[in-house]
């Protein structure tokens, strides 16, 4: 019996402190997988010629990456610019993004439209 805790001792102190992040990271992975991560990737060839699909996912890719760097780029800036080192006022920053969201929707869905 002593021996069993001992084991799990051990595997709780050095083996699950690896464990954690690394199911997380999993878990991330498989949440992006089922949910609308993948969409763009499907959509594509549906919607464009055969031979345009890979130019096209590669501009849209490149796009994203691009577009995430930005944004990781500014974010902490345009946080500390917003709240005035009020940690209350930190998530204003998310107003932002989403008006940003919004107004790309809005051009696109009249873009789309007619």
């Amino acid at each position: 019996m002593g021996h069993r805790l001992k084991h799990r001792d051990y595997y709780l102190r050095y083996v699950g402190a690896y464990s954690n992040p690394t199911s997380r990271l999993n878990f991330s992975g498989r949440s992006f997988a089922i949910g609308l991560g993948p969409v763009p990737f499907v959509i594509i060839p549906e919607v464009a010629p055969f031979h345009a699909v890979s130019a096209i996912s590669s501009v849209g890719l490149s796009v994203n990456w691009i577009l995430n760097f930005f944004v990781g780029l500014v974010f902490l800036q345009v946080r500390n610019l917003l709240a005035h080192g009020d940690p209350m006022k930190e998530g204003r920053v998310f107003y932002v993004f989403a008006a940003a969201l919004f107004c790309s929707a809005l051009y696109f869905s009249r873009l789309y439209r007619g």
